[in-house]
């Protein structure tokens, strides 16, 4: 028997701090990175209909509302019962008020391809310069060996550490990769990548820097029985 899904009324949806990590760890889509990337591209969280997300998939309702439902099973996605509107200002004004949030020290960087800094927090002018030609040249590291930690090596892992001779992670760097943009997020201390903040640092660069992704070809997902309404976030 075919399952029956429809959507819970009143729900804006929104990727998840793991769906934004999902979104951007790569520069590849699968079909729910196509969903959590064009929530992104959106400035205010959009209240979804079957309509609207057979469109965005070139599908039929049904297999839309799979896609959803198989994103928010994952952790990837979640309806809030209030639209959310991320700050239209500049990265230089928006970035001072997210890095600090994403680790316990209140120290972290975001530097792009190139070793800039796009924003900083917690670090001084030479600090920061020296962390950003690091965080630059692993991400340089991370383009060329990426596509073997989860085959060749066995580890699905898209991120770096400097650890201490016990084997403690000291910094913390994570390649993101936003349109045809590509950065690192350098964290000193203990991150804290599971809230809000990170969602939103995710959001604002993509806002920034994203393009529409083309709707991918293939429906992969596939349901069973009953009907399940989609719910929104825990509170």
């Amino acid at each position: 028997m075919t399952q029956h899904l429809e959507l819970a009324a009143g729900l804006y949806a929104q990727p998840t701090p793991v769906g934004a990590f999902h979104a951007a760890e790569a520069p590849e889509a699968d079909i729910v990175t196509h969903l959590l990337r064009i929530l992104l591209l959106h400035p205010t969280t959009p209240a979804l209909d079957a309509d609207t997300l057979a469109r965005w998939f070139r599908c039929t309702p049904d297999d839309a509302l799979r896609i959803v439902q198989h994103a928010q099973e994952e952790g990837l996605v979640e309806g809030h019962p209030s639209p959310r509107t991320i700050s239209g200002g500049s990265l230089e004004q928006v970035l001072p008020h997210l890095l600090p949030a994403l680790s316990s020290d209140g120290r972290a960087l975001l530097v792009d391809a190139q070793g800039f800094v796009a924003g900083s927090a917690g670090f001084g002018a030479e600090s920061a310069e020296a962390l950003a030609a690091l965080s630059a040249d692993l991400g340089v590291l991370h383009e060329r060996h990426r596509r073997h930690f989860d085959t060749s090596v066995g580890l699905p892992t898209s991120a770096w550490a400097l650890v201490d001779g016990a084997g403690n992670s000291q910094v913390g760097f994570w390649p993101l990769h936003i349109g045809d943009e590509r950065f690192v997020l350098t964290i000193v201390g203990i991150p804290r990548l599971h809230q809000q903040a990170f969602t939103d640092l995710i959001w604002v660069l993509m806002l920034r820097y994203g393009t529409a992704p083309a709707a991918p070809g293939e429906l992969p997902l596939s349901s069973t029985s009953t009907t399940t309404p989609l719910q929104g976030a825990h509170p």
